[in-house]
């Protein structure tokens, strides 16, 4: 469960997993979602937990609140004067967000995660919220798209019970990005490479040295 003071994009990481497990109960799934620490599944254990999984939950990663002026930690002490200390309830966090409301979003930090390379890897449906997903993941092609109002959830549950469509789906995944070279750790290297490379040669013009 990340601070408050990362903003509503950290924050829905969390309330995705509640408000998806709330709309599912009943439904005749077996469901396994929480934010909380205790939870965690760690190293293999968790590949091994995601690849026994049909489906697995997903927003973009980072934060959208960011410290400009050094102001954010008087501001989220005056958001726990007026609201009491940090609770978990819903309520509490659409209360403390509304008062850095004027701040959020100031800066586009949405990226994708390591969590969803993961889930292509182990061959897991993602479904998930609207995203750029750092225009690597494809809505419809290698993840179906879940809208923030979950408005479409049973569209949703539709084609997480269509196993053929399932399987088309994470298999896409799998073929354009787990098996593609282009995100994969020596293409990325090879691009810092080349990146500082060329700010070195760019420096060496601009102030040679002496």
């Amino acid at each position: 469960i990340q601070p408050l003071s990362f903003g509503r994009l950290a924050y829905e990481k969390r309330k995705m997993g509640e408000d998806v497990a709330k709309l599912l109960k009943g439904k005749n799934l077996h469901v396994d979602i929480s934010s909380r620490w205790e939870d965690r599944v760690g190293g293999s254990a968790w590949l091994d937990f995601l690849s026994k999984c049909k489906a697995t939950l997903g927003v973009e990663s980072g934060a959208s609140v960011f410290d400009l002026d050094g102001t954010l930690s008087s501001r989220c002490k005056t958001a726990e004067k007026k609201y009491g200390p940090i609770r978990e309830d819903a309520e509490y966090a659409e209360q403390f967000l509304g008062e850095l409301t004027d701040i959020e979003g100031k800066i586009h930090y949405n990226q994708i995660a390591p969590r969803h390379f993961e889930a292509a890897a182990t061959r897991t449906l993602q479904i998930m919220y609207p995203g750029r997903y750092s225009d690597i993941f494809i809505p419809g092609r290698h993840y179906i798209e879940l809208a923030r109002d979950h408005s479409n959830i049973a569209h949703v549950l539709a084609l997480l019970g269509d196993e053929p469509h399932r399987l088309q789906i994470v298999d896409r995944a799998y073929e354009d990005i787990i098996n593609n070279p282009k995100y994969g750790i020596e293409t990325f290297v090879q691009h810092f490479d080349n990146l500082v490379t060329q700010i070195l040669h760019k420096k060496r013009l601009s102030c040679p040295i002496k």
